[in-house]
């Protein structure tokens, strides 16, 4: 139903990667710690934001901003309830082979 990622420290290769992997899937939507700056504008994620929240970890002081992001919608995406997600497929395909 959905992609968390506690981001905060994440190096820019793996950002990269993630965008490239979030991009294929077909998750509905995506929960981290950056803002739109980071996420639509440098690394590309295909989301719109829906909501920001302040959040604080338990047992600290730390504080960080969480951001909830919606897959932006494509004309050419097909929308099924039991379609598998691109980015499982090969896994799924070596379970059900046996």
């Amino acid at each position: 139903t959905h992609v968390y990622m506690f981001s905060i420290g994440f190096p820019p290769a793996l950002w990269i990667s993630l965008a490239e992997m979030w991009n294929r899937s077909t998750s509905p939507y995506l929960i981290c710690f950056h803002s739109p700056k980071d996420v639509v504008d440098y690394y590309d994620f295909e989301v719109e934001l829906l909501d920001k929240t302040p959040t604080s970890m338990h047992g600290s002081k730390e504080g960080h901003t969480g951001y909830i992001y919606r897959r932006k919608q494509r004309s050419n995406r097909k929308a099924s309830s039991d379609h598998t997600d691109p980015f499982f497929a090969p896994g799924i395909d070596v379970v059900n082979k046996g």
